[in-house]
């Protein structure tokens, strides 16, 4: 049986790996889980506390539906690694001039991979969700660093090209790791939210503090073998 967690405890309860996060049953937007769990808002793939623009994202979201044929999320079962595509998916836009500034978050935390500790020290958590079922629940599937082991950081993050009947645009390809932080505590999460740094908040992740400051990826031990 499954674990879940029902919708009026959202927002005290740890994020834990395979758990399920109920929605409401109002039939509105204010159904969406995730919103409970962290003030990120209710809408799009990307979600986050904070401006892409004014590099003051604190914690972030990346959402699947699982549902898109043209741009097909897919967590890796043997290795951990998460490819998940950007949010310029239709044509008509610029790369980066998306309306939820995804993209602009991607190759702003992707150029930490290829810096520095401090650098990295300011790249916001990310935390994977996916949708299951056939309401607003939605599944936990880890705590995510930019990037993957034995990919470079042009390899972790790369612009690709779709055809379209509108002509040809471009999207971005992103590689994630799951870290090995499992479950991931609700007073970390809060006070990530607060502003308080990822590695000085208490109960941070030993996985997330190893990919800060030293690009160690700390695979969650159901992957490590096939990473």
């Amino acid at each position: 049986m499954e674990f879940a967690v029902g919708f009026d405890d959202l927002a005290n309860s740890d994020l834990i790996m395979g758990a399920i996060y109920k929605g409401g049953t109002q039939g509105t937007v204010a159904d969406d889980p995730i919103g409970k769990l962290v003030p990120v808002g209710n809408q799009g793939g990307f979600r986050y506390k904070g401006s892409p623009i004014k590099e003051s994202v604190r914690i972030a979201v990346v959402y699947t539906s699982g549902a898109e044929e043209e741009w097909p999320d897919h967590l890796d079962d043997k290795t951990g690694i998460l490819t998940y595509y950007g949010d310029n998916r239709s044509p008509g836009q610029d790369l980066l001039g998306t309306r939820r500034k995804g993209n602009l978050l991607l190759k702003k935390v992707f150029a930490a991979i290829a810096a520095t500790p401090a650098d990295r020290a300011n790249v916001p958590p990310f935390l994977f969700l996916e949708k299951v079922g056939t309401g607003r629940d939605v599944r936990f599937r880890g705590l995510l660093a930019p990037g993957a082991t034995n990919h470079s950081a042009d390899e972790a993050l790369k612009a690709v090209w779709k055809e379209s009947a509108d002509g040809p645009y471009e999207n971005y390809e992103s590689l994630f790791t799951v870290l090995n932080a499992d479950p991931v505590r609700r007073v970390w999460i809060d006070a990530v939210v607060e502003g308080v740094p990822p590695i000085e908040a208490p109960n941070c992740p030993t996985a997330w503090r190893s990919w800060v400051e030293g690009l160690e990826y700390d695979v969650l031990p159901k992957y490590a073998v096939g990473s």
